[in-house]
């Protein structure tokens, strides 16, 4: 809701009914989760970036 729809803490917390300390926790273990399971991707997702940017500058 906050990156998606651009919604604050507060209207979040207002909205699920719960407080906005609550939406904050949750938001950190999320965002941390998110962090740990794509570290390992990131050797790979740099790797294709990479190539794209040849394939771009070299046409």
């Amino acid at each position: 809701m906050n990156r998606f729809d651009g919604l604050k803490y507060s209207e979040i917390a207002e909205i699920l009914n719960i407080s906005v300390k609550t939406v904050e926790t949750q938001m950190g273990r999320a965002l941390k989760k998110m962090r740990t399971r794509l570290k390992p991707l990131l050797p790979s997702i740099l790797s294709l970036l990479m190539m794209l940017l040849i394939v771009i500058v070299m046409d």
